[in-house]
């Protein structure tokens, strides 16, 4: 991912800035069994052992970032700060039970992120 940042009133010693990042992300999805929860499409298969395939998928990927930095020397800094991730979506391979039937694949749309970040700088200039 690609980031860029504007800081605010560069070099007092406090800084807010906005960034924003573009890039691509894979998504991978590992494949395991499980045991198939309520809700079923098929009421009969519900707590039944279930395969679920895996499978990797490419996305845009897209980053927010505010927060500000504050001096505490010439060369340290503290970086506070909020980002905003968004990862695209994916979905697992063909799933089948244990009586040999086969389902659709899961799909996790709309996957993202909020963090909190705080950090060290270490200005080497």
């Amino acid at each position: 991912m690609a980031n860029m940042y504007y800081d605010f009133n560069a070099g007092a010693r406090f800084t807010p800035y906005i960034g924003f990042g573009l890039g691509m992300v894979n998504n991978h999805f590992a494949a395991g069994r499980g045991v198939v929860a309520a809700g079923a499409a098929d009421p009969l298969a519900v707590g039944t052992p279930t395969t679920v395939g895996g499978h990797d998928s490419w996305h845009v990927a897209g980053a927010a970032m505010a927060g500000f930095v504050f001096n505490v020397t010439n060369r340290i800094k503290l970086d506070t700060g909020y980002r905003f991730l968004y990862l695209g979506a994916t979905n697992t391979g063909q799933t089948a039970n244990s009586f040999g039937g086969t389902g659709g694949r899961i799909h996790a749309d709309n996957l993202h992120a909020h963090e909190l970040r705080i950090g060290l700088r270490y200005d080497i200039r």
